[in-house]
């Protein structure tokens, strides 16, 4: 089995490398076999319709009459039972030339197709809005084994390569590449002779564990906000997943993997569900577009049964990580400023008893 990752950075050996390298020796070490090419080594001409005898003739033909480096970058990519893909953010979307590989790649005989595929994204805003175009290219006839967003600005450790070297990152990796190599061993049982495999059924299969995990976390928070005296609300998985998976006007970079695999996150979500379920209002992926920026109210409630739940664990770390982010929330713009006062409360509150602990 053989894994290549694509680097559509401009830059060589910076973040999106990093990310991107260490999922292939997370696969080496499977005994998987990897490549790494950098998109700005391949020439690709954007897509423009092309005017010529037989219209779309990538449709018609599975071939694109633009001269450039597309064939000679397909035939490595033609080569492999898996495909990474690794991106920066830059100015809110991805950069220019993999706008131009996507729509070059659209056409039935793409060697995306019939592939273990992943995205790793690495920016702030706009982030899950690059994920979220990326998921619908390589997703489709695909085994998709998900994403990987990573937050720039988030804490690195200090030297070369502080970002990748970050253990929540490092994990993150890890999980991505258990993830591949899990997708390359179901494509493995397949009967070789298939001229297409049966990815629908595949994905259904990821679909089902995702969902009886989400079930799982909503039940255990459920409990922990019960002790909390909270009165919460029936959520269903599917209410979950969409609203976790929603476009929302902050490109928040938190993704549904890392709620499902944090408690105190858990809590956060599962109270802001159930805050919206007792005004009525509908939980769908439209959810947080359609109601900003009275989220704010709502995530300044959750975040209060988040950081007491925190305390009660006694994971001051936690608490002490949360409130460094009061200081962005400050200057949003967007913040009303009715809440102003409430969150400042808030920090001076847990802050407070942070400075206690440290005595105690």
């Amino acid at each position: 089995m053989k894994v290549v990752g694509l680097v559509c950075s401009p830059r060589r050996k910076k973040h999106t490398y990093d990310f991107v390298d260490l999922t292939l020796k997370k696969l080496e070490e499977k005994d998987v076999k990897t490549k790494l090419l950098y998109l700005r080594d391949y020439e690709l001409k954007p897509c423009v319709l092309c005017d010529v005898e037989e219209e779309y003739p990538c449709l018609t033909q599975d071939m694109c009459p633009r001269k450039d480096d597309g064939d000679k970058l397909y035939n490595e990519l033609s080569k492999a039972d898996g495909i990474v893909v690794g991106t920066p953010v830059f100015n809110g979307t991805i950069p220019e030339y993999l706008h131009s590989l996507i729509s070059h790649a659209g056409f039935p005989g793409s060697p995306f197709h019939n592939k273990v595929t992943a995205c790793i994204v690495i920016g702030w805003l706009g982030c899950m809005k690059a994920v979220s175009e990326l998921t619908l290219w390589l997703a489709p006839s695909n085994y998709y084994a998900g994403y990987l967003a990573v937050n720039n600005r988030s804490p690195s450790l200090h030297g070369e390569q502080g970002l990748i070297r970050a253990p929540q990152n490092m994990k993150e990796v890890k999980r991505l590449a258990d993830k591949i190599y899990e997708g390359l061993q179901i494509i493995k049982k397949t009967d070789k002779g298939s001229s297409k495999r049966d990815s629908n059924l595949q994905r259904k299969v990821g679909d089902e564990a995702m969902f009886s995990k989400i079930e799982t976390g909503i039940t255990e928070a459920t409990r922990i906000l019960e002790q909390l005296s909270y009165e919460t609300e029936q959520i269903s998985p599917k209410e979950f997943y969409d609203y976790m998976t929603g476009e929302t006007p902050t490109g928040d970079v938190i993704t549904l993997h890392d709620v499902l695999e944090n408690e105190f996150l858990m809590v956060h979500e599962v109270v802001e569900m159930c805050e919206l379920k007792k005004e009525g209002t509908p939980i769908n992926r439209q959810t947080v577009m359609n109601l900003y920026p009275r989220t704010y109210e709502i995530h300044f409630t959750a975040m209060g049964y988040e950081l007491t739940y925190a305390l009660y664990k006694k994971d001051f770390r936690w608490i002490r990580r949360r409130l460094s982010l009061f200081k962005d929330w400050f200057d949003d713009p967007n913040l009303p400023k009715r809440l102003i006062p409430k969150y400042k409360a808030m920090l001076r509150k847990f802050s407070n008893m942070l400075q206690k602990s440290k005595q105690n």
